[in-house]
């Protein structure tokens, strides 16, 4: 026999005839996320991530003494309301100019969509421009085989997949937008540093390789000069000594006086 549990899991039970009683035997376990509102209403349940809840782009949580706790039963608020249009005053000669501000969405992949969707009819309808031109309309979504789904209530029991699902599309003021805009410009800032850096420091790399390389090859092309004649060293020319006649030397060392004389060898006495 199989059994939903409260908890979202499927039992199966057995009869146990010696206990008289159904006992489990297999229980598929669910994940928390499986539990409907388990991270309330704003938010989504990954249970990849720590912890599983998250408020979605635009919303804090609403009790953050609560959250921190991991009680996200409370769910979470938008942070900056919508402006569907807003009005900006232009003190010049008392006039006043409304001026609409377009909200914007952003997209949440691989997302288990909110209960209580609002289908439309038609499946060519452009979703995006209708969620727009319902201000209560918070997020919009398209299936194939469904159509257009938009939601103006509580956004509850949303969950992320890491694959597979439907991409929700989350109604956001245009400041997050442009807050998104810098964070996105930042990253691709850094990204370029980076890959700057790193381009400087392979070519960097390269010259010091090449420098050695270079200086290897050099010393590997040294070679010790030789005189050719080596093989027969009676046929190699050496310059001719000197020769001094016998009276200069004498005269050069005091008529060899013993203060002139540097050392003496197996050839004789040797004079400075």
């Amino acid at each position: 026999m199989f059994a939903l549990g409260a908890e979202g899991n499927l039992n199966e039970y057995y009869w146990d005839y010696s206990k008289k009683q159904w006992s489990m035997m297999l229980s598929a376990i669910n994940t928390e996320c499986g539990v409907y509102g388990k991270c309330g209403v704003f938010a989504s349940c990954d249970p990849k991530t720590s912890p599983i809840c998250t408020c979605l782009r635009g919303y804090v949580p609403r009790n953050v003494e609560e959250w921190n706790k991991q009680n996200w039963s409370s769910g979470c608020v938008r942070k900056t309301p919508v402006q569907c249009e807003s009005e900006k005053v232009i003190k010049n000669n008392s006039s006043v100019e409304s001026v609409a501000v377009e909200d914007g969405f952003v997209k949440l992949q691989n997302t288990k969509v909110p209960d209580y969707a609002e289908w439309l009819s038609s499946i060519d309808f452009d979703c995006r421009t209708a969620c727009l031109g319902n201000c209560s309309c918070k997020a919009y979504a398209y299936d194939v085989g469904i159509g257009c789904m938009l939601w103006s209530g509580n956004l509850i029991d949303i969950q992320r997949f890491s694959m597979g699902g439907t991409d929700l599309y989350i109604r956001v003021p245009s400041s997050e937008l442009d807050e998104q805009k810098k964070k996105n410009h930042a990253s691709v800032i850094i990204a370029v540093t980076v890959s700057a850096v790193g381009t400087i420091g392979i070519l960097i790399c390269a010259f010091i390789l090449w420098k050695r390389k270079t200086a290897i090859r050099e010393r590997a092309n040294f070679r010790i000069p030789t005189i050719s004649n080596t093989k027969y060293p009676s046929k190699v020319k050496l310059p001719e000594l000197s020769q001094f006649e016998f009276g200069k030397l004498a005269i050069a060392t005091n008529n060899f006086h013993l203060a002139n004389k540097l050392g003496q060898g197996g050839f004789g006495l040797v004079y400075r």
